[in-house]
């Protein structure tokens, strides 16, 4: 749409929680949209990701978990609701990326037993689910999530703790590894696809 969502503080001397903000470019067009506080909370680095007209983001619910789940808005109160509610940690919505007509992301798990994890969602709660996860240590998912054809890649370690690239299938959702040797660093798909 024609909107931009944005986290802030309704007033920085007296609420350090950040609420989520909309806006239309016009003083008289910007709007909070869910209040920071006791209940909710976004974070400076706020992430999210443009999906069908609405914004898919993660924030702090403290009314459905302990933790951080995945969020959609429409930009009014009633349309930002909770998809998935099952992280235990401060979820770091990293590289969302539109990948197959769903949102994939990767979860960097900070606080154990929670591990990095790369999920999805089509932007329904039935639809937010984990498409893999790598223990840590070692295991550890790189932030960064590319497509290339009918394939996800993204750098994760192997069972000795060395990065490798790793790919999801699009069809089958089976993940498999690339590499054997090397440091990896993912820089994006060739310009002709």
């Amino acid at each position: 749409g024609n909107r931009i969502f944005f986290a802030a503080t309704a007033d920085a001397g007296n609420s350090p929680q950040y609420g989520l903000w909309s806006s239309d470019g016009t003083a008289a067009g910007t709007m909070l949209v869910k209040a920071g506080g006791a209940g909710f909370s976004t974070s400076k680095g706020f992430n999210g990701i443009a999906y069908n007209g609405k914004l898919i983001f993660s924030a702090r619910d403290f009314n459905f978990t302990d933790g951080t789940g995945i969020f959609i808005s429409d930009g009014t109160p009633a349309g930002t609701t909770l998809l998935n509610g099952n992280f235990n940690d401060d979820l770091m919505m990293q590289s969302p990326l539109l990948f197959d007509g769903e949102i994939y992301f990767v979860d960097q798990g900070v606080s154990p037993p929670t591990d990095n994890q790369i999920w999805r969602t089509d932007g329904t709660p039935a639809g937010t689910v984990m498409v893999t996860d790598f223990p840590t240590p070692p295991g550890g998912v790189g932030t960064s999530l590319v497509s290339s054809g009918d394939n996800l890649y993204f750098v994760a370690d192997d069972q000795h703790g060395e990065p490798q690239l790793w790919k999801i299938d699009r069809a089958t959702l089976s993940q498999t590894q690339v590499t054997t040797s090397g440091d990896i660093q993912l820089i994006g798909p060739s310009a002709s696809g």
